[in-house]
């Protein structure tokens, strides 16, 4: 008899930034081992527009999130009140650029037609059905995909770290799918209160507000790595 998970396939979508052939190995760790086996990467970074210094932004977000990180675990340390200071003044106005920046370069039509296009054909090169697996901007490529150019092998959507409730990339999403706030299977959202991606400020919500996911999970603690998401996704949402 044929197994119920082999049918399947786990299709991982990263964020902005290159992605070398190892960016998901690590996270792929923290999922059962028969859940691996039916994991693949999908890449797309190589069809943007580098110019938006993607790389620099990340690293300094990953930064301030693993001294966010560090300061709640010693909520008495004096430094803790100046940091947060720190991430209002700079680290945040960054992080928001570095979004508009994006929503700018993944809404170019091109961009889209060739993404959707590559994720077609290996939607197409699967058996079975798929679960599409977003992580940061990787979630917003998804639901605009799911949106406009669904495939109907494409069982659920899971968004990990996602920045679609965050302005300007959910006017600029909103817009291009006219209006549309949710997609027609599950969907599941998993947010983390350190993770600058989705949550401007780690005392606000990060969770999909004007959107409507079938279910949303929060990490408390949680920054926007791909690895500390990974092992959090509910066994029932990888079959």
């Amino acid at each position: 008899m044929t197994n119920e998970f082999t049918h399947t396939t786990l299709i991982f979508i990263h964020g902005i930034g290159s992605q070398n052939h190892h960016w998901l190995e690590a996270a792929l760790l923290a999922l059962p081992l028969e859940a691996r086996k039916r994991s693949i990467a999908f890449t797309w970074s190589d069809i943007l527009d580098d110019s938006i210094h993607a790389e620099k932004t990340l690293m300094l977000a990953h930064a301030v999130e693993g001294m966010l990180a560090k300061q709640t675990a010693q909520q008495t340390n004096p430094q803790h009140a100046a940091l947060y200071v720190g991430i209002l003044l700079v680290a945040l106005p960054l992080v928001k650029h570095f979004l508009g920046l994006s929503a700018d370069v993944i809404g170019y039509p091109s961009i889209r037609y060739t993404a959707f296009k590559r994720l077609d054909q290996l939607i197409q090169a699967c058996v079975g059905e798929v679960v599409l697996i977003g992580h940061s901007l990787g979630s917003v490529l998804a639901y605009e995909y799911m949106t406009l150019s669904p495939s109907a092998q494409v069982k659920a959507l899971i968004s990990l770290g996602s920045p679609l409730d965050r302005h300007p990339i959910k006017g600029k999403v909103l817009s291009r799918v006219n209006g549309k706030t949710s997609i027609d299977m599950p969907w599941l959202n998993i947010w983390g209160t350190l993770d600058l991606i989705c949550c401007w400020q780690p005392w606000r919500s990060g969770e999909l507000n004007s959107f409507e996911p079938t279910e949303q999970i929060k990490l408390t603690g949680q920054g926007h790595s791909l690895e500390g998401y990974v092992g959090h996704i509910p066994k029932e949402w990888l079959i």
